[in-house]
């Protein structure tokens, strides 16, 4: 457990590189911006989209996506979980299904862009664990999707 602490600690400290550079705007643990910072060994990316109801990630989702293969490729050996969430429309097992889905296409695009394929794993949480109101559409949107977890798969 403490090699896992110091391996995480280790490792977002490599991302943000000088401790003393760290903008405010941005997570003390990762660069990815502070709004996201839920634990040091958790990030929200934002801008990821799939086409409705399916796990094809839809084009305008690649920056984001290459973005931040780039800064997991300065982690070597840091474990990456890819976890899918969806909203709660529709079925709890679809719902299951798809989140996995949708976090099994990351987690490929992630290894066919460079990150080794035994340090990437996929999970898909279904409708569980929301983050906002699914009785919104803003709320819905934000309950769709695709967290990073690092540590031990």
């Amino acid at each position: 457990m403490r090699r896992l602490i110091l391996v995480v600690a280790v490792a977002c400290f490599v991302l943000v590189g000088l401790a003393s550079t760290v903008m405010a705007d941005k997570c003390e643990f990762h660069s990815w911006p502070r709004k996201h910072c839920k634990k040091p060994n958790k990030v929200i990316l934002d801008g990821i989209y799939f086409t409705s109801g399916s796990a094809k990630i839809m084009k305008k989702s690649y920056p984001v996506l290459s973005e931040n293969v780039e800064k997991l490729k300065k982690v070597k050996k840091l474990p990456i979980i890819v976890v899918g969430y969806t909203d709660n429309r529709g079925g709890t097992k679809a719902n299951e299904r798809l989140s996995l889905a949708r976090a099994n296409s990351v987690k490929e695009y992630f290894i066919t862009h460079g990150l080794d394929v035994s340090r990437v794993s996929a999970i898909g949480m279904g409708e569980s664990n929301p983050v906002a109101d699914n009785s919104t559409r803003n709320g819905r949107a934000q309950n769709r999707r695709i967290e990073i977890e690092f540590g031990d798969k």
